[in-house]
Parts: C-alpha cells; structure tokens; sequence
C-alpha cells in the first residue's frame, strides 16, 4: 500500500498541502524540483555510461577486495 502511495504522489502532494503557498513561491518550488529531476536524470545517464563511478558499485567493490585480502592473510603462512 505505502509504495503505491508513493507511486501515485500522494505522500508528496500532503507534504505541499500543509501549509499554503503563494503562486510565486509555486512557481520557483516548481522550478527547483524540475532542475532536481533534471539533474538526477543526468546523473543516472553519466553512470550508465560509466562517465561516473556508481557509489553503490563502489562499495560493493570495495567490500570484496577487503574480503579478498583478510582472506589472503587468514590463509597459510609463505615460505620463501
């Protein structure tokens, strides 16, 4: 239920109805939330086109390479 709610915008629109809003105010909210949409549209663009390090695939890669390196070190001790 809470994330067709979410899907529909209904959280989002009880959000603005709390208080009201001049029209101008509207107006640059409006604008405001457009350039962020705009943004975050860039962003997953860049991305996928791997012009920017994804954060989530930076740590997962990050956790498996300090996985593989306290593995290494738990392992048997080298003789040279």
């Amino acid at each position: 239920m809470k994330k067709k709610m979410q899907r529909e915008g209904v959280f989002r629109e009880m959000r603005q109805r709390r208080s009201y809003e001049k029209p101008v105010g509207a107006q640059k909210s409006g604008k405001d939330e457009a350039i962020r949409r705009t943004r975050k549209l860039a962003r997953k663009k860049a991305q996928r086109e791997g012009l920017i390090a994804d954060p989530r695939k930076k740590k997962l890669l990050e956790a498996k390479t300090l996985a593989q390196r306290s593995g290494m070190r738990a392992g048997p001790p080298r003789s040279f």
